[in-house]
């Protein structure tokens, strides 16, 4: 069973009592009812997997960005409540919901404790060692580690999702990046955001992170077209994990994905 409704999460912990939104409880009610309910169910009608799906997903996207712009401009909220940024998070299982890889592989949607190595503890213990990122695609296997029977969530795709991207959460995506590699050599990690504030000479020449998919600039509307890029990076990755590396010589002796 997928689930991916991060969005919807954020919103029902800003009405529960204690958190710093909710005397704002009635409208953050109204407005789930009114708009989130109706984005998130023509979303999941939505089933096409071709360029125009993706196009179709991301005008009603585009939409609820205006109502979620809105609301945020009244209620004063702050980015640090994630209000926003958890849109794209829950996006991405929009668009991959309906791959035909994810239920062939078994696969699942996660966003905490990835798989991302092992080390000795202070106690001369073996640590399985975790990291939490936006939106995973991956595997849970049940593993016996030192007798004992573990969970371990082993990471294909990797994607942290931003509202906009500067130096600083760059960097944060590579230290992410290398953490999962660490664990999982092969998993791709991609950085999926809205605007990007990092100027391009301060981009690395290699990084950990495979592509960064910038998909607007400034007020204008999402570029589907740089979505629909992505998603087909995204599935190709997977379905390069059905596929059975054959070598054949002579011929080509690395290059074994094409």
């Amino acid at each position: 069973m997928l689930w991916f409704y991060y969005h919807e999460r954020n919103i029902d912990t800003k009405m529960k009592s204690g958190s710093s939104y909710f005397h704002i409880k009635e409208d953050l009610e109204a407005f789930k009812s009114k708009y989130y309910v109706e984005f998130r169910d023509q979303q999941n009608k939505i089933t096409g997997i071709e360029e125009n799906g993706i196009k179709n997903k991301c005008e009603v996207l585009n939409d609820y960005y205006k109502k979620v712009e809105d609301f945020e401009r009244k209620h004063k909220i702050k980015s640090q409540a994630k209000f926003r940024s958890t849109v794209l998070e829950e996006f991405c299982g929009y668009l991959f919901k309906d791959l035909p890889e994810i239920k062939q592989l078994g696969l699942n949607f996660f966003n905490k404790s990835i798989f991302a190595g092992l080390k000795i503890a202070s106690n001369g213990d073996m640590k399985i060692q975790t990291k939490d990122v936006d939106f995973c695609i991956g595997k849970e296997f049940k593993v016996v580690v030192e007798k004992k029977e573990v969970d371990l969530i082993i990471p294909l795709v990797a994607i942290e999702c931003k509202t906009y991207l500067d130096n600083t959460m760059f960097s944060e995506g590579q230290f992410t990046a290398q953490k999962l590699k660490n664990g999982t050599p092969n998993v791709k990690v991609y950085i999926f955001t809205e605007r990007n504030e990092v100027g391009l000479s301060n981009l690395p020449s290699q990084s950990p992170i495979d592509e960064v998919f910038v998909i607007k600039e400034n007020e204008t509307a999402i570029d589907y077209k740089v979505v629909y890029d992505f998603f087909k990076v995204v599935r190709f990755e997977i379905q390069n994990a059905k596929r059975e590396n054959n070598i054949k010589l002579p011929g080509r002796l690395l290059n074994i994905k094409q």
